[in-house]
């Protein structure tokens, strides 16, 4: 698709509200598997509440981004992401009582790949080539990823700006709606993507979120193409 061209038709011809679907069942599927039942949240909550709260505090205070300026370390801790709000977490957990100490052992921080293992488990050289039907499930997905991979240079420049887990995905998910309708399917598309369980949840979720569009007359992508060129010309 890079070589003919393909992949720019492609992805310029689907709809914001689509990508913004995308990019917005991340935060959503994170979340619900955090909060609901067996997740981290109820094991951890103390540590996840302490590292949360530092990183929305680094990645959205107004005041905390006036203070870095002026403060080294205030800013080492903003721009190293997610690192500092892991450890504060560990930290946390551990003066709580929430996380065991870790045990150290020889090879904890230096390994060999296991080759052998990888080969007969992983690849093709040991398990053989997975049927049609399985490249027909994986579809839905695959589209998806390459929506998110190649929909925007600009998202990839700003996810890798603030590196900022969830959080980050969906601001850009409703950067890419830009009306209250384009924001109601992506909050739907993102719903679905992120409550079906299944192998076809991909599917689902593109089903919805193209559905909708049409339904709602929401979709021209002839008339996306002449704004591309407008803009291009300007």
């Amino acid at each position: 698709m890079g070589i003919t061209k393909l992949a720019d038709k492609f992805v310029h011809a689907v709809p914001d509200s689509v990508k913004g679907g995308i990019l917005l069942a991340a935060p959503v599927t994170v979340m619900a598997g955090q909060l609901g039942e067996g997740g981290n949240m109820h094991k951890y909550p103390l540590a996840i509440v302490a590292g949360v709260g530092l990183l929305i505090l680094i990645s959205f205070s107004d005041k905390y981004q006036e203070k870095r300026k002026t403060n080294k370390f205030l800013d080492l801790v903003a721009r190293y992401g997610n690192l500092f709000p892991y450890l504060l977490a560990m930290i946390v957990g551990l003066l709580v009582g929430e996380l065991d100490a870790p045990g150290l052992e020889i090879g904890t921080f230096i390994r060999l790949p296991h080759f052998r293992e990888v080969i007969d488990q992983v690849s093709i050289f040991g398990v053989g080539i997975p049927p049609v039907s399985m490249f027909v499930k994986a579809l839905p997905l695959a589209l998806v990823c390459y929506l998110i991979a190649f929909g925007d240079f600009v998202t990839t420049e700003t996810l890798v700006t603030e590196a900022r887990q969830a959080f980050v995905c969906a601001r850009i998910g409703m950067d890419y709606c830009k009306s209250d309708r384009d924001k109601m399917i992506a909050g739907v598309m993102a719903a679905v993507l992120a409550t079906q369980g299944s192998a076809w949840a991909s599917a689902w979720a593109l089903a919805v979120g193209f559905g909708l569009n049409i339904f709602l007359s929401n979709w021209n992508p002839f008339e996306k193409k002449a704004e591309q060129k407008e803009n291009s010309k300007s």
